[in-house]
């Protein structure tokens, strides 16, 4: 063992290995172009367990030269390079990348991140921050597409978030509330009570196109009246307001915008027939705007002349769509004498589900329902759009039991 350098314990150094005058040990190593990078650890065999992960990287080929970048600073790499999303949707990635991203990683290097990191990461967020799994799903997918990046740009040999989400994933799916559609009863309660009140009467064609036709608050509040062919009965989908916040990468500084971008899915942009009560609907916010003088003052990307305005007779925003709503039922509740049917919390949305279980109570093929929903498959449809009612169960009980009785066929003894 002559001429080989030891530790103070007399433990012999591997090549590369040091220890310093203060007691802690050194790694050096050279990379792939040539430039030396140093490791340090007051313990031996741990600072031998990071050499071990050099050198496994070294061997698949795994560049070495990238272990002191942080994980934030890849993070913004891929957002410059990332392409191919709607801007809104970018708006929500970064957003989630400076809301809960950045401050948890922020020392992080992103070589030191792994599997477990995550794990407990994503339970952090739904136990103690309380997001729901949407959020978190979204924040996942920024994490997830980092990663892979890196992965391929061989700074990483796998891509520690590949199912680290999905325990939560599946817990979150057993705890998930179906959001239910409005009974009968309710339905009739609400547009009662809007229709009939001094103030919030002015929302009702809106609320009613909704009902009437299952359109999503953003198809609807993104129509012109071009959309509308009136002589054959016909509304036409093919954009959508979006108001998207870009967060900048480099300070507290947001861009807001409008746009208008292409419907959800390639399904989602459509004709559907303009049925009697959504064409009232429709004539009375018309007729309103007239006596009122409104006149749309909106152009967003060429497009002007919206049907549904706002107060300032600019485009109206789902967002203000559902603070509406959720003052009609909080008046609504709170109001003496109409509180002998209370009305559920709920946003415009629970109009298309309202919409889907109506039409699926009365018959419609699911095939057609599914066309005039804009879905990509009939499955969506029926399984989260669609609910049976308990009126509609017992019509069906109730016609099923008209049908002609038999007796079971039994086998007789030999």
């Amino acid at each position: 063992m002559a001429g080989k350098k030891k530790d103070k314990k007399g433990r012999v150094l591997r090549p590369g290995e040091y220890q310093r005058k203060d007691g802690t040990y050194q790694y050096r190593w050279a990379d792939e172009y040539g430039k030396r990078h140093y490791i340090y650890n007051k313990s031996l065999d741990k600072l031998r367990e990071e050499e071990k992960q050099i050198q496994v990287a070294t061997i698949k080929g795994i560049s070495t030269a990238h272990r002191t970048v942080k994980f934030i600073d890849f993070c913004c790499k891929w957002f410059e390079v990332k392409d191919g999303i709607k801007l809104s949707t970018m708006g929500q990635y970064l957003k989630a990348y400076k809301n809960h991203i950045k401050p948890y990683f922020d020392r992080k290097k992103l070589t030191d991140i792994k599997h477990s990191d995550l794990k407990r990461f994503y339970k952090y967020l739904r136990d103690e921050k309380q997001l729901g799994e949407d959020s978190i799903h979204q924040i996942h997918t920024v994490i997830h597409q980092v990663f892979d990046l890196a992965a391929k740009d061989d700074i990483i040999a796998s891509n520690p978030a590949d199912k680290a989400y999905a325990e939560i994933q599946k817990q979150a799916a057993r705890k998930n509330k179906h959001r239910s559609a409005l009974t009968v009863a309710e339905q009739s309660e609400f547009f009662r009570y809007i229709s009939n009140h001094p103030k919030f009467y002015r929302w009702e064609p809106l609320c009613t196109f909704l009902v009437a036709t299952g359109l999503r608050a953003g198809e609807a509040t993104g129509l012109q009246w071009s959309d509308i062919d009136f002589e054959n009965g016909i509304i036409h989908i093919d954009h959508i307001i979006t108001r998207y916040t870009l967060p900048s990468l480099n300070d507290d500084t947001t861009t807001n915008h409008n746009i208008i971008q292409s419907p959800k899915s390639r399904k989602s942009a459509r004709s559907i027939p303009l049925m009697p009560q959504a064409k009232a609907a429709l004539e009375r916010e018309r007729l309103y705007q007239q006596e009122s003088g409104q006149t749309c003052k909106a152009n967003i990307d060429g497009y002007d002349d919206f049907i549904f305005l706002n107060s300032r007779q600019g485009a109206l925003q789902v967002a203000s769509v559902d603070y509406r709503i959720k003052c009609v039922v909080e008046a609504h509740n709170k109001d003496s004498e109409a509180n002998e049917l209370l009305l559920p919390s709920m946003s415009s949305h629970i109009f298309r589900h309202t919409f889907s279980t109506r039409m699926t109570e009365n018959g419609m093929h699911p095939k057609a329902l599914q066309t005039i929903m804009g879905h990509e498959n009939e499955d969506l449809t029926m399984n989260v759009y669609t609910d049976a009612s308990m009126e509609y169960l017992r019509r069906e009980l109730e016609q099923a039991n008209t049908t002609p009785s038999f007796t079971p066929f039994r086998q007789q003894s030999a």
